[in-house]
């Protein structure tokens, strides 16, 4: 039994194509899925952008607003006297973005962010205390009472001032690689 010519040549001529068409498919789906990867990689990295420069602009805002503050605290050496009462969420760009946080792809730039804000936090909390120490020492009747809470208020002026220290430490580093997004 002999094949034909004009059978092999069909045949060679179906695989060619087949062969062709593969490649083709191939080649378009490749340069389809690069073009998409590079489209995600373009929008990624534009809301990295926009969400770093959000995050600067809330950082610059609450550590401006922050300064007077800083001013009395770094120049009290008794304690602070001053009520301070934080009921505002002052960091609503970082909480409702927080998820962004794995795009910042300068490490440095990420874990100063996430110090600023762990550090702001417990400088609030630490003069949320404080201010709980004033109240407490406003409607106290006791002068022993009143002794101790002195004392507390005075081991909270310190612990106050090593908080505004490194929290302007970390703003520092924060405003020496924000260069670099603008």
């Amino acid at each position: 039994m002999t094949i034909s010519s004009d059978i092999i040549i069909t045949a060679i001529a179906s695989l060619s194509s087949a062969i062709i068409g593969g490649i083709i498919a191939f080649t378009g789906s490749w340069i389809a899925t690069k073009k998409q990867i590079n489209a995600k990689n373009k929008d990624n990295k534009e809301i990295e952008t926009r969400f770093i420069r959000s995050i600067f602009i809330e950082i610059e805002s609450v550590y401006s607003r922050y300064q007077e503050l800083s001013h009395i605290i770094q120049n009290k050496y008794d304690f602070l006297d001053y009520s301070i009462y934080v009921n505002e969420d002052y960091f609503p760009v970082y909480h409702n973005n927080i998820g962004y946080l794995g795009l910042i792809e300068n490490d440095e730039l990420r874990n100063n962010i996430i110090s600023f804000y762990t550090q702001a936090k417990g400088l609030i909390d630490t003069l949320r205390t404080n201010t709980k120490l004033l109240d407490d020492l406003k409607n106290s009747t006791s002068h022993l009472q009143k002794q101790n809470i002195v004392l507390a208020l005075r081991q909270y002026l310190s612990a106050i001032k090593d908080d505004d220290i490194k929290t302007t430490q970390i703003y520092n580093k924060i405003q020496k690689v924000k260069k670099h997004f603008y």
